[in-house]
């Protein structure tokens, strides 16, 4: 596997013929494909298999390698999601059929990548806002409408999302004591890692999505400098590649 130079990320809409062509299907792994068989409703198993198709479609374009070889694993007590053996780190998300992912290099440090749909944060009332915001922060939202409190507080939950991500800790961090904000403007800011070590990380709003997402990425920064670079289309692959063994494939989390 070759790691990115960038920090890269994409955002897609997956396609059910995705998860219906005999040569696409054959890319997920025998993990996906049963908790696929999980959902209750079809179309949430329609959205899961077809999200995995194309992280794996674009993961084997940016890494060199054949989508269905690559291996999911789980990191530390946390259980996040990395690739085996490691090439970089990587974040995943998924809001109804949209679905967004991020690789980095080993250099730049964890990434976190969330999108949610924005009509899910329209009728949010004070209790919620009190959970995702800080201190600071609910004494500015108090101040907006109900539209712009809506999408400040879609843009402060994408960004504390993906940084949380990034960390490793999740949503067993609390929100509200991150401060991020919901300016346009990137931010850069120190939270602790998992050891308690403090850390400085970059959260950015993404751009360009399709209308009615919003998202963010985050990534630990070595380097204030290091560049972004965001990746939407990828081709279709010929051939998706070598099954791996059932070992190899049963840490699958994601």
């Amino acid at each position: 596997m070759t790691p990115p130079a960038l920090v890269q990320w994409v955002c897609a809409t997956g396609q059910p013929e995705d998860a219906r062509h005999p040569v696409w299907s054959r890319m997920l792994s025998g993990p996906e494909q049963a908790r696929a068989s999980r959902f209750v409703r079809a179309e949430q198993a329609e959205q899961y298999r077809t999200s995995h198709v194309g992280l794996r479609r674009w993961l084997g374009e940016q890494l060199g390698v054949a989508p269905a070889a690559l291996c999911f694993g789980q990191a530390g007590q946390s259980g996040k999601p990395v690739l085996l053996p490691c090439a970089g780190h990587f974040s995943f998300s998924h809001a109804g059929p949209a679905w967004a992912a991020a690789l980095g290099p080993a250099s730049s440090g964890p990434v976190g990548i969330d999108i949610e749909c924005l009509d899910a944060f329209a009728t949010a009332d004070p209790g919620f806002a009190r959970l995702v915001l800080s201190p600071a922060e609910r004494l500015a939202w108090r101040t907006l409408d109900a539209t712009c409190g809506a999408r400040a507080l879609a843009r402060v939950w994408t960004r504390k999302e993906a940084l949380l991500k990034a960390i490793g800790c999740g949503l067993r961090r609390a929100m509200s004591s991150l401060d991020v904000g919901w300016a346009g403007a990137p931010r850069t800011l120190v939270a602790a890692d998992l050891d308690g070590v403090p850390c400085t990380w970059r959260v950015q709003d993404l751009h360009g999505l399709a209308a009615g997402l919003v998202g963010a990425l985050a990534w630990q920064v070595s380097e204030p400098s290091i560049a972004v670079a965001a990746a939407r289309s990828f081709p279709a692959p010929a051939n998706p590649g070598p099954r791996l063994p059932m070992e190899c494939l049963a840490h699958d989390t994601l």
